[in-house]
Parts: C-alpha cells; structure tokens; sequence
C-alpha cells in the first residue's frame, strides 16, 4: 500500500497542474530541503526507529505542505 501511495503521489507531480505550481514554487533551495528530509526518514528506518521514523515523516509532510500551499 505504501508503494502504491508513494508511486501515485510521485506521478501525480507529473501532471499539467502540478508542472505549473512546481515551476512556481520549486527551487534548488526547496529540492534540497525535501532531500534532507528524505535523508532523515530513511535514517530513522535504517536505525530501526519507527518513532523517529514517523516523526521524520510528519516533519516532512508538513515542510512539503508549507513548501506547496503556504508558499
């Protein structure tokens, strides 16, 4: 489900929409912002950490909601 979830968020940036508002909001100061974030859920799950991992991810998901809509 997990990957279903992440393939479906991931093609949907593809979409004529999504183009337009990343042409708009994207940057090399974002891309790197969602790279550490990444960086740092996968560290979590690395460890073995599902606490950190959630945490990792909840911090993402809102530095992507701001990145996109309170941008």
């Amino acid at each position: 489900m997990l990957v279903r979830l992440v393939a479906e968020l991931f093609d949907e940036r593809h979409s004529p929409i999504s183009a337009k508002i990343s042409s708009r909001f994207e940057s090399t100061r974002t891309w790197k912002a969602a790279l550490a974030e990444h960086e740092a859920v996968l560290a979590a799950i690395e460890a073995r950490d599902p606490i950190a991992a959630q945490a990792a991810m909840r911090a993402h998901l809102r530095a992507s909601t701001l990145r996109w809509v309170g941008a």
